[in-house]
């Protein structure tokens, strides 16, 4: 596996970056390695997790202070059209998304960058889309120091 150019940061990629378990989080190890970005999506749901946890202005600070040095996609037209394709197929077929997660991986087919997230479930089901997970990437980028 290739590390992709370009990657849209999941919640889950920008919580274990923002809580890092270990000494260097993924988002640390990519830079420089990929073009790396987020959705307006997953602003939107790293403020609700600020605004629900203990110390809401820590949160907060810490949402805002990471999000001003990252590229944040829109949720446009283009990647409008393309959830509701998509979600339109998926039901037709009897299978399910969460549609924040439809949102997310629509904004990131449509600016052309894979996903990166432990929810690779969820997203594979979106046609195109290229999903890894940090496992994967942190496996690639030890080898390939």
């Amino acid at each position: 596996m290739e590390v992709p150019k370009r990657l849209v940061l999941d919640t889950t990629a920008l919580v274990n970056h923002l809580r890092p378990r270990q000494k260097q989080s993924s988002v640390t190890k990519l830079q420089g390695f990929a073009e790396l970005a987020t959705t307006q999506i997953n602003l939107f749901e790293l403020y609700l997790g600020a605004y629900k946890a203990r110390d809401v202005v820590l949160n907060l600070a810490s949402v805002k202070g990471f999000t001003s040095t990252i590229k944040v996609l829109p949720f446009t037209d283009r990647a409008v059209e393309t959830a509701g394709k998509t979600l339109a197929g998926l039901e037709k077929s009897g299978h399910r998304i969460e549609i924040r997660d439809l949102f997310i991986g629509s904004i990131a087919l449509e600016e052309g960058y894979a996903v990166l997230t432990e929810n690779k479930e969820h997203f594979k089901r979106i046609s195109g889309l290229r999903v890894v997970t940090e496992q994967e990437i942190l496996e690639k980028l030890d080898k390939n120091p």
